[in-house]
């Protein structure tokens, strides 16, 4: 790809470009991933690069925006995407863990989260889950929300590993197929 073209799919902003080359601004010594979405800087002070490895021997820094120095796709690439949260919690050792597990079993949501026998767990189950009546149909059970959460009672305080593994049963198998009910 000639510099001509790789400067038009900077200016896209195009992701699929992710990896093909690398962006280095010459004004500010910062190279980037082609779909950063930093301001766009002028022609004359871009040049390009087929690797990062390349644009950081020629002595540009990573973006913090894009994060070209991750691999494209990565949750650390964009951070804030795939699901994930990032948020750095200051604290000052030495870190009371019995203090902190007390301080969260007196703000625990009623029949969302329990404290008991020094541990602190979510207990969540949503038999209205369109997902969940599904995965208990497949797996024999009744799909009925208030059956679905008559049973459910059964599997505290690990409601939401039950949750989780009915989730699970849409994934591994595909429509149509039983599974054997891993859940009593």
């Amino acid at each position: 790809m000639d510099d001509q073209h790789a400067y038009q799919a900077l200016k896209s902003r195009d992701s699929r470009f992710d990896g093909w080359f690398f962006a280095g601004v010459t004004s500010t010594g910062v190279y980037c991933r082609p779909s950063c979405p930093a301001v766009m800087p002028r022609r004359e002070h871009v040049c390009f690069f087929p690797t990062a490895a390349a644009a950081q021997a020629a002595g540009f820094r990573a973006c913090k925006r894009c994060r070209p120095d991750a691999a494209p796709g990565d949750a650390d690439s964009q951070p804030g995407t795939a699901g994930t949260i990032s948020l750095p919690l200051p604290y000052r050792p030495p870190l009371d863990l019995a203090a902190l597990l007390r301080f969260l079993a007196v703000r625990a949501i009623p029949g969302v989260e329990e404290y008991t026998d020094g541990a602190f767990r979510p207990d969540v189950f949503m038999p209205t889950d369109l997902g969940v009546r599904h995965a208990l149909t497949r797996l024999g059970r009744p799909a009925d929300p208030t059956a679905a959460a008559a049973a459910a009672q059964r599997w505290r305080p690990w409601r939401s590993y039950a949750l989780q593994h009915l989730w699970g049963v849409l994934d591994d198998q595909g429509a149509g197929s039983a599974s054997p009910p891993l859940i009593p």
